[in-house]
């Protein structure tokens, strides 16, 4: 198997993502006999799963872009490692009018509404990573704005999967990642942040975690002051490399 920057790129037996979280509802992967996908598991596929996308954002120059970003092609290996896969395919059914027709402005303008989409589509995965829920239940539900909605009525806690809260001591960098899906799902999409900036923030939560899991225990979840664990957003893009 060869993965370059978590972008599946050989085949090799996998499981999605919303198995392994328990998105798939109607399959009964939420009963008695399920084993609780935890903390550190979950942040693990969200920062997996940045970098495979932020990989191909940025090692395009910003041109290329996945086009249909969904948890049921993000694939976990069997060492808990997310996968983008299924890149590309988009363009392959749909593809687009050859780049003589555009200017190089109007291309640019393109490929960034794009890029900005995967973010946006990136954000749902984490809010599913982080909520239990799945993005649509029977074509009703808009995952993004039941958040919003809980959040603004300031019932933040009530967004995060049960199976989450049974567990102490990772409050601060599951507040810190439900901020950051959020910035992902902003209504404008010049207001989301590139992938690189999101990898990055998600690298930032899980060292905070580390820096935590050596220290002492953070607030209860329901003592948590949201604004608190605002991730650092910054414009420092990480190096990839292939591997």
């Amino acid at each position: 198997m060869v993965i370059v920057g978590s972008i599946l790129v050989e085949f090799e037996p996998f499981t999605e993502i919303e198995s392994c979280v328990g998105l798939d509802w109607n399959s009964g992967n939420r009963g008695p006999g399920r084993i609780p996908l935890e903390w550190t598991s979950r942040l693990q596929l969200a920062l997996g799963a940045a970098k495979g996308l932020a990989y191909l954002h940025g090692t395009s120059n910003s041109k290329l872009s996945h086009q249909h970003l969904t948890s049921s092609n993000v694939l976990v290996d069997g060492e808990g490692n997310a996968c983008i896969s299924d890149f590309g395919l988009l363009e392959l059914v749909s593809p687009s009018p050859p780049s003589s027709s555009f200017s190089s402005g109007s291309h640019a303008a393109v490929a960034e509404t794009r890029q900005r989409s995967d973010v946006y589509s990136f954000g749902i995965i984490l809010l599913e990573i982080l909520t239990g829920r799945p993005a649509v239940v029977h074509g009703e539900e808009d995952l993004a704005k039941w958040v919003q909605t809980v959040v603004r009525e300031e019932w933040t806690s009530e967004v995060f999967d049960i199976e989450l809260t049974r567990g102490k001591g990772a409050e601060d960098e599951m507040f810190a990642l439900l901020q950051v899906a959020l910035l992902c799902v902003a209504q404008e999409p010049k207001d989301r942040p590139r992938m690189a900036v999101v990898y990055k923030m998600i690298e930032d939560i899980r060292e905070r975690g580390n820096r935590r899991s050596r220290g002492s225990l953070s607030p209860s979840l329901h003592d948590h002051s949201y604004e608190s664990s605002s991730p650092c957003l910054s414009e420092d893009t990480p190096t990839f490399t292939s591997c």
